[in-house]
């Protein structure tokens, strides 16, 4: 996780971040690397959730997703694109 501007702790169990947000996950038993920025993210991290209605870029292997807004339930690895969701995919192997 990389944040270079703001981390402001809004009590109780919310984080919110902003600036440049740079998260990224290794890969693990099923799932594939991933990298994702936007410029505000809302962290819940007892509820293992984060969101944001600023613009995301989700990148894994042969993948870039650009889309408005996430919601990540970090718990499970699953991530919910809600709007605006524009996809490029390049097979394994293509160049």
């Amino acid at each position: 996780l990389g944040i270079e501007d703001t981390v402001l702790w809004l009590g109780g169990d919310e984080i919110l971040l902003e600036g440049d947000v740079d998260i990224q996950r290794a890969a693990g038993a099923g799932l594939r690397p991933a990298h994702f920025t936007t410029e505000s993210l809302r962290v819940y991290p007892e509820r293992e959730y984060a969101e944001t209605d600023a613009p995301v870029t989700y990148r894994s292997t042969g993948l870039v997703v650009r889309a408005l807004g996430i919601r990540a339930y970090l718990d499970r690895g699953q991530v919910e694109l809600p709007a605006r969701v524009r996809a490029t995919h390049q097979p394994q192997g293509t160049r």
